[in-house]
């Protein structure tokens, strides 16, 4: 009878190594999977919060003056003019530092995939 060493022993020496192979391409192939899953959410999402907030920068373009401020004094006409110029620009500026963060999302979702395509093709190769 043989001993619980030899056994084992003859265990190790017959297994091929295969699996080893197998474990190496998955450990490329898991993080490949999920660069290319979060790189997709991210250029999905960057874009169409960046196609909202374009349309909010062409409309706050298109803004008009408010309809009852012809009857007014010429008084509060230029502090009414700089009240609205004032909450005018900063809209402006949060839409268009708002539209710049989701273009750089956008850009990280696309450098996701290119890493996710190396992670990928070094696991299959």
């Amino acid at each position: 009878m043989k001993s619980l060493a030899e056994i084992s022993a003859n265990s190790t020496e017959q297994r091929p190594s295969r699996p080893a192979e197998k474990f190496r391409a998955m450990k490329l192939i898991l993080p490949g999977l999920f660069l290319l899953l979060l790189g997709v959410g991210n250029i999905w999402v960057g874009s169409y919060k960046a196609d909202q907030y374009r349309d909010v920068i062409n409309e706050l373009a298109l803004l008009q003056t408010t309809p009852g401020l012809e009857s007014a004094s010429t008084l509060r006409r230029v502090q009414f003019a700089e009240e609205v110029a004032s909450r005018h620009y900063e809209r402006l500026a949060k839409a268009r530092a708002r539209l710049d963060f989701y273009e750089l999302v956008t850009y990280g979702g696309k450098v996701f995939v290119g890493l996710s395509a190396v992670f990928l093709l070094g696991g299959i190769l």
